[in-house]
């Protein structure tokens, strides 16, 4: 997951709209995190997380987490999707190494300027 919040604060609305203009094109955007059942709530119910994402992947539901390859795994039948059709960023480089070992294509994230510039957004 990418820094979206600090503490209870809002969502970081930059980042939101790079998201809003990858679904604009087409593209599946899914948040993969490694929280618990009252913290995923949180990030739906107050925060609109379900309206942002396509999906949400929470460790609380799957059963395993990030960087267990179960969870990775999980999600791509899941989605129907190859290792190769998915693009995976986060800012832990324990989580890059998981997905990279189920050949997952993955960037470690940084800052939100070299995010956008990857994307090409």
């Amino acid at each position: 997951m990418v820094y979206w919040f600090d503490g209870e604060s809002d969502v970081d609305g930059r980042l939101v709209e790079i998201i809003k203009k990858l679904r604009e094109k087409n593209i599946l955007c899914v948040l993969a995190t490694n929280q618990v059942q009252e913290r995923t709530d949180y990030l739906v119910t107050k925060l609109g997380f379900d309206k942002i994402f396509d999906k949400i992947y929470s460790s609380s539901t799957v059963g395993f987490k990030k960087p267990q390859p179960e969870f990775f795994e999980y999600i791509l039948k899941d989605l129907k999707l190859k290792p190769e059709e998915v693009m995976f960023w986060d800012d832990d480089e324990k989580n890059i190494a998981g997905a990279k070992a189920c050949r997952i294509p993955s960037n470690l994230y940084t800052t939100l300027e070299n995010f956008k510039a990857a994307l090409l957004v």
